[in-house]
């Protein structure tokens, strides 16, 4: 399987997975010149920016793929949505996250930074 129909289908498995947990998806890959967040999902007051990773090295732990720079552009790009949404995200309590997809695993890790 290509690179873009791995990060397609796993994206497709995390959203199902995070409406398992009670999450309303407001967008799937939100971009703008920043950067790019996978998943942006809601639940109760609470806005959960995700990056989704579907993982098949067994050298790397995903995390480790989540390097500063990535943060960097995720909370550009999550100021971004607010702006464009007309919301403040001091309404907001606000999560970046991780979704991790290999083989039949999903980890989700919540407020990395």
């Amino acid at each position: 399987m290509n690179t873009l129909l791995l990060g397609k289908s796993g994206e497709d498995i995390a959203e199902v997975y995070l409406k398992g947990l009670g999450h309303s998806i407001l967008r799937r890959n939100y971009r703008n010149r920043s950067g790019e967040i996978d998943i942006v999902s809601l639940k109760e007051s609470k806005i959960y920016f995700t990056e989704v990773k579907t993982w098949r090295s067994n050298i790397l732990h995903p995390l480790e793929a989540f390097h500063k720079k990535k943060c960097a552009r995720m909370r550009i790009a999550a100021g971004s949505f607010f702006y464009e949404c007309g919301w403040k995200e001091s309404d907001f309590l606000v999560s970046f996250c991780l979704l991790t997809i290999k083989n039949k695993s999903i980890n989700f890790y919540v407020d990395l930074f």
